[in-house]
Order: structure tokens, then C-alpha cells, then sequence
């Protein structure tokens, strides 16, 4: 009677506890059902934010619908589970089929809008998918597109936590971290964070799913040191990386962005070679140009060709930047058809001469091979008189030509005329006499007309203290009736004359140092310099004349070294070929190289009738030149004080960037080695367990030790009957090795649930299945796992 009550007692407690289970499941699946919808709301909304898409409130209502009924689907099993399965593929056929047109164009809507944004910051020109007009608004096409997208990635969210594979997460992390990085913009900084607790989110269900027993104290630990360190990664990864749109930076963050940049495309660009600073003067010192083989030129009509590589639109105080892409991304749709009509800034010379001048028709093209050895990959070293296919008709912009790949181009070919800079007088003339142009003269000259205006509103920018220093140097002037800009002859003589009466060409310079304006410490400090410091002046001087200009940097192949050259065989163009230089529009004819660097007057071939600054009269008055003179004379006679060499900045960024890894590698060691120290002891406190006198302490210990091997070996464990991994244990041993684990299992419940002790053979009989599984598994295990078992898991 009383063994009969005991057994009552006993179902009792087994459906009270089955009951119990039931209930927390539903608890469990409620929440998975919540965390996929929030994790399916905040990436829509976060896609959103980054794009500027906007929708209304039904994917929200679609999300909740869906996440409420997938936790009433995780319940189900069995034929019910099928079913549930081919019913939501069916009703998303039949979605798709009702409300096609409706999707397809909110669809297209989606994708346009991210290409847009992307245009704004990536400038390109990339393709526009047709939208058909209906009675629904595009907000409504592009709501219902996105309440698709949020129910299947809630299917998928609900995938991947059944997974329990918390590196599913950490890739979804790296790949969103990864993609704003590539785009170059993201999301406000606000909802990248809410994004990612989102991930964080998901990423604790999964590590509480997979963790059992004892070991939630240690998981609470491990979770906080996990939120914190990921907290502090996630925010300072987006505060360096990610452009601000809702937060701003302090300048010694955004040193640091620009710093790892600047790693970046080091990595992905650069050569051993260096010759010239790109536009950069920060930190500019003295000229060391050597004579390492740089360019490999191959030419089959040997030419004297200004190669451009670098160019640089954007003036701010201490360099050259490239003009700004929002500039670009309202001039896309004029870059767009100038190209579909085969008309590009780069080749606007050769474009004038071959429309204007019949002659040029008739010599033969000069193909071109350059094999990049040293330098910079992301250029393709061109020269003025460009006609091959090299430029990309989708590149908005045309500041030089850029290589295409993750690594730019080594090697590449191209056709030029031969050189046409001496000829372009002639051509001007023949584009003033507009009555006899022929058609094609016409139509070169119209497509000219709408790319001039562009180069006017984007290449005279002056900042307003440049603008005053110029004033002062160059004095005022008067523009001719109907003239856009003062005469190009005098704008020349006054450049050069200036350059050459005021500053004094030499390789030797102290390093750019603090805040003073570049201009400003080249044309009233020090008045030495090179080629950047010449080039920076005059582009800036042509501008401040009304005449659109640029800096340039790139490779010289001069008459001298044409002598040398042979047609069909390679030329090494060496570091000392380097070289950086202004160039100017010259209306109706396009971009013209002009020299104002001392040392390379006379050197390259000009249509200018003078070869040096020997006898050049300025433009500006008598009075002024007067002046300038006597403050030269006296400035010679005074001693320049020596200005202190300052690295602070840089060393202090430097002192911050390797501070910030060395915080969070330690931050990752520390929790490696928490995890390792706490696994060491739990492991051994398990294994002192194993020769204890209470049998039934000792196989609890030995099964627990033994599943964890198992475990390491491929085991899945979840939250089931341990019977049910006895199929599991088959696949990975044998039908033999299932037995006695079910008979290790029989041995195990019954030390953990009944009342009496377990024999000593019974104790011993799980030794030796655990003994047995040690040896199958060690020599069945690669070396990874073998690892894991030895000194992570200390087993």
C-alpha cells in the first residue's frame, strides 16, 4: 500500500512538473515571439533612418500580428508543424500574387531611395527602377513592401534563436558595422545603438538557452561583463566610423576616424613610393624625391605628357580635398548625359581638337601602357590629351581618373593624341569664329557649355581670409564689359611675377606645424617652398581672378626624356619625375596644365610665348610692385625666427588610438580568462566528485562530465528528456555506445530521483562509459576540438 502511494506521489509530481514546464515554454515562446518582432522593428526602422524611407505604421501592425502568432506556432509538433509551414508559405504566394504590382513598385521604390542616398555619398550613377502610377502613394507602396520584409525577417530572426548559434548574431553585427563602413554613412547614432542592444538582446537568448544548471550565477557575471564591453566597443566603433547626423564629434575623435581612413586606403592603395603628399599638408616637410623606378611607360608615339593623378578641387587651410559629394550628387544628372554623349572632363582637350581642328583627325592615336610599380593604385596616370574608354561613364565628378577595384590597377592601357597643349590658342580661335563651326564643332561646343557652368560654380570657391590675402598681394581689378573672369595673359604674368619676386624655390622647408593657413605661411613666413607650395599658390591666385582652377598631382614625362624613350618599349619614369602643378580652364577648350614652380619653367612644352620668368611685368600697379619690392628687400635683411618643430598632435592621437585597442583587448583577455579560471574549477571540483563515498554524487558528476565531452564533440544539447539524445549518441559512436548510455541514463535518473544509494557497481559501470567515451572522442577529435577539450574546458 504504501509503495502504491509513493508511486501516486511520484506521477503526481511528474505532471505537476510537466504542467510547469508546458507553462514556461509558452513563457519562453511569448518572449522569443517579442525579441523577433523588436529586432524586426528596429532594423526596418533603422534601414529607414539610414535611407530616409518613409513608411507608415502597417509593418509595425504586420510584425505584431506575425510575432504573436509565431509564438503560438513554436508549441505546435509534428503534422500540426507541417501544416503551419505550407499554410505560411501559401499565404505568402498568395500575398505576392494579390498585391504583386503593389509590392514590385514599393519594391522599387525601396531600392531607388537607397541608391539615392547612397549617390549622396558614394557619388555614382546607378540605375532607377520604373514605378507605375496607381491610387496608392508611393508612402503606401513602400509600407506594405516593408511589412513583407519585416514578417519574413521575423521567420528568419525566429530561425536563428532555435539555432542557440550566438555567432549568427555577432556576424549579423559585423556585417551592419561593415556596410556603413563600406557606404561611408549610417543611421543616427541613436539607433545604431538601439540596434544593436537589439542584437544584444537576441544574442543573451541565445547564451541563456545554452547555458543550464549551476551555471546561471556565473552567467549573470559573464552577461554584464559581455554588455559592458560590448557597449563600450559598439559606441566607440560608430563614433569613429559612422558620420555623425544626430551627435557631434570632438576634433581629436575625428583625427582619429581620419587616421584610420587613412589606413585603410593605405592598405588598399599605396606602394612603397610616396613622392607626393596628396593633397595633404598637414605635417609637410621637405622635398625628398628619389630615383626609384615608379612608372613603367610603354608608348607607341613617345610623347612629353603631364601624367595626372591627384587632383584637388576643395581649399581648407592646410591642403587639397576632392570636391564635396553633395556638390557631385546635384551635378548627376548633367554628369549623366554629358557622358552618354561621350563627353568627359578628363578628355575635354582632346575632345576640342578633334571637333575643331581636322588635321588632328588624321595623326595617328598613341597607345599608351603604364605599369603602376610603386605608387598610389587608386589613380590611372593620364595626360591631358586622354581619348581612349578609360574614364567610367558612371563616375560623377572629374577630377582625374579612378581605377576600379578593391585594390585600384597595377597596369592598364589607354589611347591619347599626341601633345596638344601648345595648340590650344589655335583652337580658342576657332570656337570664338562661331559662324563657321560645323556641326560637330557645334555640338562639342554646346555640350562644353553646360560642363563650363558646372566648373564655374564648383572650382572658384576662395575662403573669404584667402580671398583678403590675395587682395592685398595681387591688388584689385576690373573685369572687361560682359567678361566672367580678368584677361588670361595678364592672370599668368601677375602669377608668375609674384611667385618669383616674392618666394624662393627650395626643397628644404620646416614641417607644417599648427593652424596658420598653408597659403598664408608660404606667401608671408617662410616664402620657400616647392612644387606643392607654387601649384597651391597659383591655383588659388586663377581663382581669385575668376578663373576656375585646381590642384594636381602627378608624374612629368618631359621633351628631355622623350629623346630617350623608344616607341613599343618600356620607359622607367622614376620618383624624381614627381611632380605637382596647377591647372586652369581655359573656356571653350577644357582643364590646361600651367607651370609655376621655378625649377620647371622652360622644361615642358607650352603654347605661352615666354619659357621663364626673366623679364615678365606684372599686371598690378607700379605702386604696389614698389612696395612689394622694398618689403623683400627688407625681410631678406632680417633673420627668420626659427619656428620649434611641434608633433603633439599627432603623437597624442597615436597615444589615444593605441590606448583605446590596449583597453579593449584587455577588456576581451580579462573575459577569456574569467571564463577559463571559472571553467578550470568547476571542472575540478566535478572530478573530485568522481572517488566520493556517496555513489549517488559521484555518477551525477560523472554523467555531467561526461555530457560536456560530449558536448565538444558535436552533442547538441538542449532542453529535452536524456533519452532523446540516445539517436544523437548513435550517429556519433555506434548502436553499442547507445545502449550503454541509455543504461547510463537509467543509472544517472535513478541517482538523482530515488531515495536510495547506488551500488558501486553501478558508480563503476558509468566510470567506464565515461573512460570509453574519453578515448572515442579524443582520438576521433581534430585538433580544435582537442584544444577545447584540454584548456578550455579542462576535461
Amino acid at each position: 500500500m504504501k509503495k502504491n502511494q509513493k508511486n501516486s506521489t511520484g506521477i503526481m509530481l511528474v505532471a505537476v512538473q510537466t504542467e510547469k514546464n508546458q507553462k514556461q515554454k509558452r513563457i519562453e515562446n511569448f518572449i522569443d515571439g517579442l525579441l523577433v518582432w523588436i529586432f524586426a522593428m528596429l532594423t526596418g526602422i533603422a534601414v529607414c533612418n539610414m535611407f530616409g524611407i518613409k513608411v507608415n505604421a502597417l509593418p509595425a501592425i504586420a510584425g505584431i500580428v506575425f510575432a504573436v502568432y509565431l509564438s503560438f506556432e513554436a508549441e505546435w509538433k509534428g503534422k500540426l508543424k507541417k501544416y503551419a509551414l505550407l499554410a505560411e508559405v501559401l499565404v505568402l504566394i498568395l500575398v505576392l500574387l494579390l498585391f504583386y504590382k503593389t509590392i514590385l513598385d514599393g519594391w522599387n521604390l525601396f531600392l531607388n531611395q537607397i541608391l539615392d542616398e547612397i549617390k549622396q555619398h558614394l557619388p555614382y550613377i546607378y540605375p532607377q527602377y520604373p514605378v507605375s502610377d496607381g491610387d496608392l502613394s508611393d508612402k503606401w507602396k513602400l509600407s506594405v513592401t516593408m511589412a513583407v520584409l519585416v514578417v519574413i525577417i521575423e521567420k528568419i530572426s525566429t530561425v536563428f534563436i532555435k539555432m542557440e548559434n550566438r555567432w549568427i548574431t555577432g556576424l549579423i553585427g559585423l556585417m551592419w558595422i561593415t556596410l556603413q563602413i563600406g557606404l561611408g554613412f549610417g543611421p543616427s547614432f541613436v539607433f545604431n545603438v538601439v540596434f544593436s542592444g537589439a542584437l544584444l538582446l537576441i544574442w543573451f537568448r541565445m547564451h541563456r538557452k545554452e547555458e543550464t544548471g549551476g551555471k546561471e550565477s556565473a552567467l549573470k557575471i559573464e552577461s554584464a561583463c559581455f554588455t559592458a564591453g560590448m557597449i563600450l566597443f559598439v559606441t566607440l566603433i560608430f563614433m569613429l566610423l559612422v558620420p555623425e547626423k544626430e551627435y557631434s564629434k570632438n576634433e581629436t575623435v575625428s583625427k582619429l576616424e581620419a587616421s584610420i581612413k587613412e589606413k585603410i586606403e593605405d592598405w588598399r592603395y599605396s606602394g612603397s613610393y610616396d613622392a607626393m603628399p596628396k593633397g595633404d599638408f598637414e605635417g609637410l616637410s621637405s622635398l625628398k624625391l628619389k630615383d626609384d623606378a615608379v612608372l613603367e611607360v610603354t608608348m607607341s608615339d613617345p610623347q612629353s605628357y603631364y601624367l595626372r593623378g591627384y587632383t584637388g578641387s576643395v581649399y581648407n587651410k592646410h591642403g587639397w580635398e576632392t570636391t564635396d559629394k553633395k556638390v557631385l550628387y546635384h551635378a548627376s544628372d548633367l554628369f549623366y548625359w554629358l557622358h552618354q554623349d561621350g563627353f568627359f572632363g578628363q578628355e575635354t582637350l582632346p575632345l576640342a581638337s578633334l571637333a575643331l581642328d581636322e588635321t588632328t583627325k588624321e595623326e595617328p592615336e598613341n597607345t599608351v601602357t603604364i605599369k603602376n610599380l610603386k605608387e598610389d593604385s587608386r589613380y590611372l596616370y593620364t595626360p591631358y590629351e586622354l581619348t581612349g574608354t578609360t574614364p567610367d561613364k558612371n563616375r560623377i565628378g572629374d577630377e582625374g581618373v579612378i581605377a576600379k577595384g578593391l585594390k585600384g590597377q597595377r597596369k592598364y592601357t589607354y589611347t591619347a593624341l599626341e601633345n596638344q597643349i601648345k595648340k590650344y590658342p589655335s583652337l580658342t580661335a576657332k570656337l570664338a569664329d562661331t559662324e563657321n563651326l560645323d556641326e560637330e564643332g557645334k555640338a562639342y561646343s554646346e555640350k562644353e557649355a553646360f560642363y563650363n557652368q558646372y566648373v564655374y560654380e564648383t572650382d572658384l570657391e576662395l575662403l573669404e581670409s584667402v580671398e583678403t590675402e590675395l587682395k592685398e598681394i595681387l591688388g584689385e581689378y576690373t573685369l572687361a564689359n560682359g567678361s566672367t573672369h580678368f584677361d588670361y595673359t595678364k592672370v599668368k604674368q601677375n602669377i608668375l611675377y609674384v611667385l618669383s619676386s616674392r618666394c624662393t624655390y627650395s626643397e628644404e622647408i620646416k614641417k607644417e606645424t599648427g593652424d596658420l593657413d598653408f597659403l598664408t605661411n608660404f606667401l608671408e613666413n617662410t616664402k620657400k617652398g616647392y612644387s606643392v607650395h607654387y601649384a597651391t599658390a597659383a591655383a588659388l591666385m586663377f581663382r581669385y581672378y575668376k578663373i576656375p582652377a585646381r590642384y594636381v598631382e602627378g608624374y612629368v614625362i618631359t621633351p628631355d626624356d622623350v629623346k630617350s624613350m623608344k616607341a613599343g618599349e618600356p620607359y622607367i619614369v622614376d620618383g624624381t619625375h614627381a611632380h605637382a602643378w596647377v591647372e586652369y580652364y581655359q573656356d571653350g577648350v577644357g582643364w590646361l596644365p600651367f607651370e609655376s614652380t621655378p625649377s620647371y619653367l622652360g622644361i615642358m612644352e607650352t603654347a605661352e610665348e615666354y619659357q621663364d620668368i626673366s623679364g615678365i611685368t606684372s599686371g598690378i600697379g607700379a605702386d604696389d610692385e614698389q612696395e612689394q619690392q622694398d618689403e623683400q628687400d627688407n625681410l631678406e635683411d632680417e633673420e627668420q625666427p626659427e619656428e620649434e618643430e611641434d608633433e603633439i598632435d599627432w603623437i597624442l592621437i597615436l597615444e589615444m588610438l593605441l590606448g583605446i585597442l590596449i583597453v579593449l583587448i584587455t577588456l576581451f583577455l580579462i573575459l577569456i580568462i574569467v571564463k577559463i579560471i571559472r571553467e578550470r574549477i568547476r571542472c575540478q571540483k566535478i572530478k573530485q566528485l568522481f572517488d566520493s563515498e556517496d555513489y549517488n554524487q559521484a555518477v551525477n558528476a560523472l554523467f555531467e562530465y561526461t555530457m560536456n565531452i560530449l558536448a565538444v564533440f558535436g552533442l547538441k544539447v538542449r532542453n529535452a528528456s536524456l533519452y532523446r539524445y540516445g539517436s544523437q549518441i548513435e550517429s556519433l559512436f555506434d548502436e553499442e555506445m547507445k545502449i550503454e548510455y541509455t543504461k547510463v541514463v537509467d543509472i544517472r535518473q535513478e541517482a538523482v530521483y530515488s531515495s536510495h544509494s547506488i551500488a558501486k557497481e553501478q558508480r563503476d559501470f558509468v566510470m567506464e562509459f565515461k573512460n570509453k567515451v574519453w578515448e572515442k572522442v579524443y582520438k576521433e577529435a581534430g585538433w580544435l576540438e582537442r584544444f577545447q577539450l584540454k584548456f578550455i574546458y579542462f576535461l
